[in-house]
C-alpha cells in the first residue's frame, strides 16, 4: 500500500514488478489489483474509441489499386519508443514494405512507401490510392 500511495501513477502490474524486483518476496499483479481496488486506489479510465464500420466503403478489385499505411507504437523498456511503419495492399492483404523507425516523421513514411513501390514494381507517379488513419491521399508525393 505504501508504494501505491507514494507512486500513484504506477499500475497494478508495475507495482507487482517493482515489489518483485526490490523486495524479498513476490506478489502477483492480480493480488495487487484486488488490494488496490478494495482500498479504492484503482483509477477509472475514460476510453475514447472510434467505432469501426461493418465494411470498407471502398473495396478494391485488383492488386495495387488501394494501399494502406499506418504506424504501430512500440515502447521498449530502457530504449524508448519505436514505430513500426507498414504499407499494406488492400486487395491481396499483403504487407508490401515495413520498417521499424526511431521517429514517426513524414520522411519515415515516405521512405517506407517508396520501398513499397519498389517491392510492388509500381512507378511512384502511378501509385495506387493511399489511405491511412489520417485520411486518404491520392498519389503520395
Amino acid at each position: 500500500m505504501e508504494l501505491a500511495r507514494d507512486r500513484p501513477e504506477l499500475t497494478s502490474r508495475e507495482i507487482s514488478y517493482t515489489i518483485t524486483d526490490t523486495a524479498e518476496f513476490s506478489v502477483s499483479e492480480s493480488s495487487v489489483y484486488r488490494v488496490l481496488k478494495k482500498e479504492g486506489l484503482i483509477r477509472e479510465h475514460d476510453i475514447v474509441s472510434f467505432p469501426a464500420k461493418k465494411e470498407y466503403e471502398y473495396k478494391p478489385s485488383k492488386v495495387n489499386e488501394h494501399w494502406q499505411t499506418d504506424a504501430t507504437y512500440l515502447f521498449v523498456e530502457g530504449y524508448g519508443w519505436f514505430y513500426l511503419i507498414s504499407v499494406l495492399d488492400d486487395f491481396s492483404r499483403k504487407i508490401l514494405a515495413w520498417e521499424i523507425c526511431s521517429t514517426n516523421e513524414g520522411e519515415d513514411f515516405v521512405r517506407v512507401i517508396e520501398l513499397a513501390c519498389v517491392n510492388a514494381k509500381v512507378n511512384p507517379a502511378d501509385m495506387p490510392k493511399l489511405v491511412s488513419d489520417r485520411g486518404p491521399e491520392r498519389g503520395f508525393r
